[in-house]
């Protein structure tokens, strides 16, 4: 995948945005993935690096009104070009956990970045997460991780139900265990499903603090 200058991320101010400083998500936090804000674009700046460290792609989200009704998050773009890049075929943060995920063969893959910026807040040099900046993962995807020789893979995708008897989270599960089975002929896989009323709707299993997280991951279900 094409490469970008790191001389970009001089456009921006290296300041993090209050309204994630509400959420929870630490100034070292921000600092560690590079987190910015671009003025004229009214966004938080978000850097993605390949495994091995380079700038690929730039995504903002979007704090104006206006630009919120279009979507959260998009790519920026500085004089005309775009800073994006093909999602499917990265992981948001897989090169600044990757020793981790090598050292203890796990991955937590989680749908948005900022789940990987809590998690770090969590577990600092020894979290394992990823996110996949949307509801699937890519075959790329998870060679990616196998690659890097895990042994087990956790989903904790958001929680697309309010409750979990509900049609409409069956449905859910089942596009979940699709995603789950991808990885079944190389490593276990386990997902994060909320059976008491942990999260609420919308939630990352993040979004609770370390103890829901850490009880949701307790009560983890394999799948076979």
């Amino acid at each position: 995948m094409p490469s970008l200058s790191k001389n970009i991320l001089d456009v921006f101010v290296n300041l993090p945005h209050d309204s994630w400083i509400q959420e929870g998500i630490s100034l070292q936090a921000m600092r560690k993935y590079g987190i910015a804000y671009y003025i004229s674009g009214d966004r938080i700046v978000i850097p993605h690096y390949d495994i091995n460290g380079n700038l690929i792609g730039i995504r903002g989200r979007a704090m104006k009104e206006e630009d919120l009704s279009i979507a959260k998050y998009m790519p920026l773009f500085i004089n005309g070009k775009s800073l994006a890049h093909q999602l499917n075929f990265n992981l948001y943060g897989l090169y600044e956990n990757k020793t981790a995920i090598k050292t203890f063969k796990k991955a937590i893959i989680f749908e948005g970045e900022k789940s990987v910026l809590k998690m770090y807040d969590y577990y600092n040099k020894y979290s394992c997460a990823v996110a996949t900046c949307g509801n699937s993962i890519s075959n790329y995807q998870r060679d990616l991780l196998i690659s890097l020789g895990v042994d087990e893979v956790i989903i904790a995708y958001d929680k697309e139900y309010s409750d979990h008897t509900s049609e409409k989270a069956k449905k859910y599960g089942k596009d979940i265990v699709k995603l789950a089975q991808k990885f079944l002929p190389y490593c276990d896989v386990s997902v994060l499903w909320d059976t008491n009323d942990l999260l609420d709707e919308q939630d990352a299993p993040v979004d609770k603090g370390k103890d829901i997280f850490e009880l949701l991951v307790k009560n983890k279900i394999k799948i076979k």
